[in-house]
């Protein structure tokens, strides 16, 4: 029934992602030095989280993310699991562990709240260190589906935070909901009907650096959980319209590698404070451009504050103006 390839474990390399980490905050202070991946300033004396791990288990063609220079990389199993769905319901509201999305004729529309626990990596967080995510990934495994193949429509499955806490969340309309904030990554998009069990993944860096800011612990939003949501991706088709669910592996499989998970690369920076006899003055940033050296022509204007070259390759190198 499964023909997915076999995992292959490997063991983990010091090489580092390219992708360096943003804050979501638009406050930083001008006391801290904002360190680069070859920075002297890492603490290593930290001690690593429990859940650190020296090789992962991954499939061909799914990357895992790489860990920066004097940094680590860990895998995080996901907490809970829970499907809710719009009226009407069936068997998978609030009781199956499975991960299911979608819309099907004659059932509302389904998504499932996540629960991470990042207490490993929070932990790390203190008035002289910070802990910069340098990457992170979301693996899900897809099951092979019973449902009608006709059915089918393509379909990318979203990441969402949630505002406030799941069980104060309006679950009679999942689409437009004051809750559930806008996708901050997304799982790569299934074009073909499931016909088989298959890993799938998405980039969670975006989303885990609401809960693990790089600026500070007082800067980390609440962690609320995420939802996971379908969306069509054929023009003209909404979230409301008929498909399929989309089923994925859930938390209480026996098999450990069939369960949900993420990755997180991350490093622990040491928090340079003012000199005894100075003050610390706090200023806010108005506004930030970003500038890439390896892509001159695709500079932006936003609130992500990337610096430094986190493999210590030069065209890696990246700037805030």
């Amino acid at each position: 029934q499964n023909s997915a390839p076999k995992p292959v474990t490997t063991t983990s390399t010091t090489s580092s992602s390219t992708t360096t980490p943003s804050s979501s905050s638009s406050t930083t202070s001008s006391s801290t030095t904002t360190p680069s991946s070859s920075s002297s300033t890492t603490s290593s004396s930290t001690t690593t989280p429990s859940s650190s791990s020296s090789t992962s288990t991954s499939y061909p063609g799914i990357p895992i993310c790489e860990k920066p220079l004097g940094g680590e990389r860990i895998e995080v199993k996901t907490k809970k699991t829970v499907v809710y769905m719009e009226d009407p319901t069936d068997g998978d509201d609030g009781t199956t562990d499975e991960v299911v999305v979608g819309k099907t004729p004659g059932t509302g529309v389904k998504i499932t709240y996540v629960e991470i626990d990042y207490d490993d990596v929070l932990s790390l967080q203190n008035e002289t260190h910070n802990v910069w995510v340098y990457e992170s990934k979301m693996f899900l495994k897809i099951k092979e589906s019973t449902e009608n193949e006709e059915d089918f429509v393509p379909q990318v499955t979203e990441i969402r935070p949630l505002v406030d806490p799941i069980d104060s969340v309006d679950t009679t309309d999942l689409v437009d909901n004051d809750g559930i904030e806008e996708p901050t990554g997304e799982f790569r998009e299934i074009k073909k009907f499931p016909k088989n069990d298959r890993k799938t993944f998405a980039e969670f860096t975006d989303t885990i650096q609401k809960y693990i800011n790089p600026s500070g612990s007082e800067y980390n939003k609440e962690n609320n959980g995420i939802v996971l949501v379908n969306k069509y991706t054929e023009e003209g088709v909404t979230p409301k319209d008929d498909g399929i669910n989309i089923r994925y592996y859930g938390t209480e499989e026996e098999d450990e590698d069939d369960k949900p998970f993420i990755d997180v690369c991350y490093k622990v920076v040491e928090v340079k404070k003012c000199e005894e006899g100075t003050e610390e003055v706090i200023f806010v940033v108005k506004k930030v451009v970003t500038v890439d050296k390896s892509n001159p022509d695709t500079n932006f204007a936003g609130d992500d504050l990337t610096i430094g070259s986190p493999d210590g390759t030069p065209d890696t190198e990246k700037r805030v103006i």
